[in-house]
C-alpha cells in the first residue's frame, strides 16, 4: 500500500509461486509492473519473463521485451540471457542470430563466471551462423558497452519516471556490489547490430 517497489516485487512474485491454483497472474503482473516502473531492476526482469510466458498479460505490444531490455541494460545478466534465447528462437521477436549472439555475449560479460559456463555453448553455436567479421563487430559493441556500463544496478531512474516517485532508499548505499543510477540509451537501441 505504501508503493514500496521491493514489497510490490515480492508480493507479485509470491502470486506466481507454489500451487498453480493459488496463482493470480493478473495481479502479479500489476504489482510487478508498479515495481518495475518504480525503477526496481529485478522486477523488470521478473515481469518480462512473466509476460513472455503468459501472452494474455502484456498491457501493450513488446512490453515484455522492453522490460527485459531495461533490466539487461541495468546489468542483469539473466535478462541478457533471456533476450538471447528469445532472439535465437524468434519468440516474441523476429528471429535474429546477430542479436541473440550480442545478448549472449553481453550476458557473458555481465555475469562473468556465473554466466559463462551456462551460455558458452550457445555463443559457440551461434558463432557458426555468423561471419568472423560479424562476430568481431558484435564483440566490439558488447565490449564497448560494458566499458561504459560496468555496474550492476538495482534501481534505475529514467526520464519517463516521475522523479518524486523514485524511492529515496534506492540511492542509499548498495548491497552486493549493486548500485542505483540513471539508465542511458545503448547503441543497440539506436541502431541494429
Amino acid at each position: 500500500k505504501l508503493k514500496n517497489p521491493l514489497a510490490e516485487m515480492r508480493l507479485g512474485a509470491m502470486l506466481t509461486e507454489g500451487n498453480p491454483s493459488n496463482h493470480d497472474l493478473a495481479k502479479a503482473a500489476d504489482l510487478l509492473r508498479q515495481s518495475a516502473t518504480g525503477g526496481y531492476v529485478p522486477a523488470q526482469h521478473c515481469l518480462g519473463l512473466l509476460l513472455i510466458n503468459h501472452t494474455e498479460l502484456p498491457a501493450r505490444p513488446n512490453e515484455a521485451i522492453e522490460f527485459l531490455q531495461d533490466a539487461s541494460e541495468a546489468g542483469r545478466w539473466q535478462s541478457s540471457v533471456a533476450l538471447g534465447v528469445l532472439y535465437r528462437d524468434g519468440r516474441g521477436v523476429a528471429k535474429d542470430v546477430a542479436r541473440a549472439y550480442y545478448y549472449f555475449r553481453i550476458a557473458q560479460l555481465q555475469g562473468r563466471e556465473n554466466a559463462e559456463h551456462l551460455i558458452d555453448g550457445e555463443v559457440s553455436k551461434l558463432s557458426h551462423a555468423l561471419s568472423s567479421e560479424q562476430i568481431r563487430g558484435l564483440n566490439a559493441k558488447a565490449d564497448a558497452w560494458m566499458t561504459i556500463h560496468p555496474l550492476t544496478l538495482q534501481f534505475v531512474y529514467k526520464d519517463t519516471v516521475n522523479s518524486t516517485d523514485f524511492p529515496a532508499f534506492a540511492l542509499s548505499a548498495a548491497n552486493d556490489e549493486t548500485h542505483a543510477g540513471r539508465l542511458i540509451p545503448t547503441p543497440l537501441n539506436q541502431a541494429e547490430p
